[in-house]
C-alpha cells in the first residue's frame, strides 16, 4: 500500500477522450475504482493483463453491458 499518498492518473494517447465517450454512470464507477488504485487499494473487479504488458491490469465494470479500462499501477509517480 502507498499509505495516504495519492498517485495522479496520467492518460496516454487518446485514452482520456475514449473514456469520455463512456456513459456517465460507467465513468463514475470507473472513476471510483481508479481512485482505489491511486491510494493503493485493489479495485472491485480486475485482472492482470501480462499479454498487454508487465504491470498492466484490466478494470472491469458491468453496468449497462460490460466496460473495460486498462491501467498500469507499477509506476511510483502515477497510475
Amino acid at each position: 500500500m502507498y499509505g495516504s499518498e495519492t498517485k495522479p492518473v496520467e492518460f496516454v494517447g487518446s485514452s482520456y477522450e475514449d473514456l469520455r465517450r463512456f456513459p456517465k454512470a460507467v465513468r463514475r464507477v470507473l472513476g471510483l475504482e481508479l481512485r482505489k488504485v491511486q491510494v493503493g487499494e485493489p479495485p472491485a473487479d480486475f485482472k492482470p493483463m501480462p499479454i498487454v504488458g508487465k504491470g498492466v491490469y484490466e478494470l472491469r465494470v458491468r453496468l449497462d453491458g460490460a466496460w473495460w479500462l486498462m491501467y498500469v499501477a507499477k509506476f511510483e509517480d502515477a497510475v
